[in-house]
């Protein structure tokens, strides 16, 4: 199975106190995405919103980021390569074997949490500015989600995990993981040889 990465929008409900420390928060994401892409993890970003619309700080977006001579150039260019093919979550679609995803619901501290909802799903890399401290965890656990029995009609609790990194340290501790989960994916020689620059 592929490894794709999931972008936690709780992690960025507020922006930074100015534009240094939103200009920090991107670069660790940056590098945390680095590191994940460097195991082999897609170059996929899902976002819940527009990428570039996403405010760091007080008037400066990930657009004005992308933009900023005041940001290394290479920075730049390594997450405009990322993010200029990112699906939106609401584009995913749904395995037909399972339950939709569309009819979960998932919560964190009591928030609803769509970008932990879709990484528990996909079995993706749920990935956070490093905004908080809260977010410093290489795992999220205590997510509660919700569905519906699909043969009962109840509704349906349990709590859940989802694999996580906002510093590529935690990325480093995820590799045995991704290791499998490249490794499952791979079909044939034939699709190691197309597949050979990831």
């Amino acid at each position: 199975m592929f490894v794709e990465m999931v972008l936690n929008e709780l992690s960025h409900q507020a922006p930074a106190q100015n534009i240094y420390i939103g200009r920090m928060w991107v670069s660790i994401l940056r590098k945390t995405i680095q590191e994940a892409t460097s195991l082999g993890v897609q170059r996929i970003l899902r976002t819940g919103r527009v990428f570039y619309e996403i405010e760091v700080a007080p008037n400066y977006t990930l657009a004005n980021w992308l933009h900023d001579n005041a940001v290394d150039l290479d920075e730049r260019r390594f997450l405009w390569k990322i993010v200029t093919k990112y699906p939106y979550l609401k584009d995913f679609n749904s395995s037909q074997d399972s339950d939709p995803v569309e009819l979960m619901e998932c919560y964190y501290e009591n928030q609803r949490a769509d970008g932990f909802r879709y990484a528990y799903w996909m079995e993706a890399l749920a990935l956070s500015f490093f905004s908080d401290h809260m977010w410093n965890r290489h795992i999220i656990d205590n997510l509660s989600l919700q569905h519906i029995d699909p043969e009962t009609g109840e509704l349906m609790e349990e709590t859940v995990s989802v694999i996580h990194a906002c510093v590529p340290e935690h990325v480093s501790r995820h590799r045995d993981w991704i290791d499998q989960r490249v490794r499952e994916s791979i079909r044939d020689g034939n699709d190691i040889w197309y597949r050979r620059k990831e």
